[in-house]
């Protein structure tokens, strides 16, 4: 519920920029979904009115649980508040661990403000959804139910493996962009970081801070 206006504001915006539901101006991770569709021969639409209409009837299946928690729309403000403080020490915490190692190089991308802060709240929405949501918990079920192994020892793989995956996946030929090892390193890092902001959080934070910390890395 949380996420939802964030993905949907971020669809509509890459839609009218790129007048299409692909694009070159979309994050990778929404490039290679829609890719999947595209591929299988399904219109791209499909990739958000399908996830759409899962989710709305997803609420309304679930409306008297989701009641019975007492949820309130106060509590969202609060969340959004949550994830802007967790974005503002992220860029604290997160590039003065890198800069210990090597000075972190800036990407400049020949892009207007619109298109880049449209890419960048997308890219917490996506890469959350695929790297923490999806990587992360089917990772641990899966060492749990093969080798019933205990979450002490699936959790710490799950997250070296999905950050280690998040940080070479912005090396893609789609992103254009030259490997760096401070770059790598400084997502690798980030990858752990919000591995952790994941599981102790939950998803609905983690892609907000992943997004606002994007948006406020344009204007610092």
């Amino acid at each position: 519920m949380f996420v939802l206006p964030l993905w949907l504001i971020y669809e509509l915006l890459a839609f009218q920029i790129n007048q299409s539901w692909q694009g070159n101006l979309r994050t990778g991770t929404d490039l290679l979904f829609k890719g999947i569709f595209e591929f299988l021969g399904v219109p791209e639409w499909n990739a958000v009115v399908l996830p759409s209409l899962f989710l709305i009837l997803y609420l309304l299946d679930q409306r008297k649980r989701i009641l019975k928690t007492g949820i309130k729309p106060v509590h969202f403000a609060y969340m959004f508040l949550e994830s802007l403080f967790y974005a503002l020490l992220f860029g604290i915490v997160v590039g003065g661990f890198t800069g210990f190692f090597l000075v972190q190089q800036k990407v400049h991308m020949n892009q207007s403000l619109v298109n880049l802060l449209v890419v960048h709240l997308g890219a917490g929405v996506y890469e959350e959804f695929f790297f923490r949501l999806l990587f992360i918990s089917g990772t641990v079920i899966f060492f749990r139910k093969a080798f019933n192994k205990e979450l002490s020892t699936s959790y710490p793989v799950a997250i070296l493996l999905g950050s280690l995956l998040f940080a070479c996946f912005h090396y893609l030929e789609i992103f254009d962009q030259p490997f760096h090892l401070d770059s790598f390193l400084f997502r690798l890092f980030a990858g752990v970081v919000f591995s952790f902001l994941f599981i102790f959080r939950g998803y609905g934070i983690c892609a907000y801070t992943h997004s606002l910390y994007n948006v406020l890395l344009l204007f610092r």
